[in-house]
């Protein structure tokens, strides 16, 4: 079987991570595939090109759709001779079913929950309310999370052809390495005894990192030794928005913009709490998965299927309650985290109880060789 992936970009976001992940395991199974890209760019191309794929862009530019990019789109899929597309999102997916020859297999793959569809982007809104007049023509659907399904079934996409897959968990790169823990906080210039918050997202409203940065500044008035590192696309010290969120009270902590990271695994383990503060459209976050992975509790708001990742190893919040999610970052750095968390004296490594309170609450999910197999399956 000939698989052909498009999605808009190679970025380190949770959905081309999973197209990675993916698309080694799907090899190792014998699946030949290719990787097309709407737009240039992304620091996964690197990581894609190492493992021997070759992604092909069609020159898009963000926002603004070409005839000369749509030709070039349906020449490389009749090129690519493939037995079926995966579209990744909604851009990437109207794109294939818009552009592929007739007949050919379309697989639709959604990674977006509904919660908020007047916050969405004005052409998001459309690709997402008239993406059911593909319905006929679409193979078959993929979401990421049972509440993306529901919600996408209560506006008229189709249940008969729809499967949930939860994105897979790469358990093996993502663990708790206490020399990666020096190794990062030293690199960041982390002093000894202090609390790190992290987070880790491609800057959008949805994320809410400005809302995390004002409630970060609001739970650390008066102390000193807490630190917020955030890492993405555009989350960086040119970020206008980010900057002037530092602004809006006094804080002793740090805020750290460290922009787009391809070394999540190595981050992840300087965290001491990871949170996730989306105001809307989360499904399954991979990256919670990698936190817990690597022995780190979440904060989280309750989105799609975050609840349902993190169990009674974290702490779930209303979205978009700024005063709760003050509360809840000032209520982790208060507490004693030997007793709360589980972890060792100084918060050096963690100790075995916790960790095996967040892996078994992270393995009830699903791994990245069975989230392989079950799109093999769906995909024909």
């Amino acid at each position: 079987m000939r698989v052909l992936h498009i999605i808009n970009r190679l970025g380190a976001s949770g959905a081309e991570v999973m197209l990675f992940n993916l698309a080694v395991k799907l090899r190792e199974m014998g699946v030949d595939q290719e990787v097309l890209t709407l737009m240039p760019g992304g620091s996964l191309d690197e990581r894609f090109r190492a493992e021997g794929f070759t992604p092909t862009n069609i020159g898009m530019r963000q926002g603004v759709p070409s005839l000369s990019a749509f030709r070039r789109l349906r020449e490389l899929i009749r090129k690519s001779e493939a037995d079926v597309i995966l579209g990744w999102m909604y851009h990437s997916c109207w794109a294939a079913s818009l552009a592929a020859p007739r007949g050919t297999p379309i697989v639709w793959g959604l990674h977006h929950t509904l919660t908020k569809l007047s916050a969405e982007r004005p052409l998001t809104r459309f690709l997402i309310q008239f993406g059911t007049s593909f319905k006929r023509s679409v193979s078959h659907y993929v979401y990421v999370s049972n509440t993306s399904a529901e919600q996408h079934f209560g506006i008229g996409y189709p249940r008969q052809n729809a499967t949930v897959i939860p994105n897979g968990f790469d358990m093996r790169r993502f663990v708790p390495e206490p020399s990666l823990r020096a190794e990062a906080r030293a690199e960041l210039g982390i002093e000894e005894g202090a609390v790190v918050f992290g987070a880790a997202a491609r800057f959008h409203p949805m994320k809410n990192q400005v809302g995390l940065v004002k409630a970060f500044v609001k739970a650390t008035d008066g102390y000193g030794k807490a630190v917020l590192v955030m890492a993405g696309t555009g989350v960086d010290g040119q970020n206008a928005d980010l900057i002037g969120a530092q602004q809006t009270g006094t804080t002793g902590g740090r805020v750290l913009l460290l922009g787009e990271r391809s070394d999540m695994a190595r981050l992840m383990n300087s965290f001491d709490f990871y949170v996730s503060p989306s105001g809307w459209g989360e499904s399954f976050p991979l990256v919670l998965g990698e936190a817990m992975a690597s022995g780190v509790p979440c904060i989280t708001t309750d989105l799609g299927d975050c609840a349902y990742i993190v169990g009674d190893s974290g702490v779930v919040l209303p979205a978009g309650d700024g005063d709760a999610l003050a509360a809840a970052l000032r209520g982790r750095w208060r507490l004693p985290r030997a007793r709360k968390w589980g972890l060792l004296p100084g918060g050096e490594s963690r100790s075995t109880s916790a960790l095996i309170l967040l892996r078994r609450n992270i393995s009830k999910c699903c791994n990245t060789r069975r989230a392989a197999h079950d799109l093999a399956a769906a995909l024909g």
